[in-house]
């Protein structure tokens, strides 16, 4: 997945999904260009769940389980679009 904030613009591979605690904790691959850890709440995991379930949301994610939907890696992507104001932040 694309991360775009202010400070940073890179590539984030989901590595690994688990629970600690009341946390959905999400960790990326060693080889990605920086650590990183996301801890999403109770709330969080409602409102996720709640947009996967929009009828548009749910036939992409049908469709890419499916096959049909085919990653373009990261030809005209949004974040390449728009100039970052920190291109390159380190």
């Amino acid at each position: 997945m694309r991360v775009t904030t202010p400070i940073a613009d890179m590539d984030v591979t989901i590595h690994r999904l688990t629970v600690s605690g009341t946390r959905l904790v999400m960790q990326n691959a060693e080889n990605d260009a920086m650590p990183t850890r996301a801890e999403m709440t109770p709330q969080d995991v409602r409102t996720l769940f709640g947009h996967l379930f929009r009828p548009s949301v749910l036939m992409f994610g049908v469709g890419c389980l499916l096959g049909l939907v085919k990653d373009q890696g990261n030809k005209n992507t949004s974040a390449q679009k728009q100039e970052h104001p920190t291109p390159h932040p380190w």
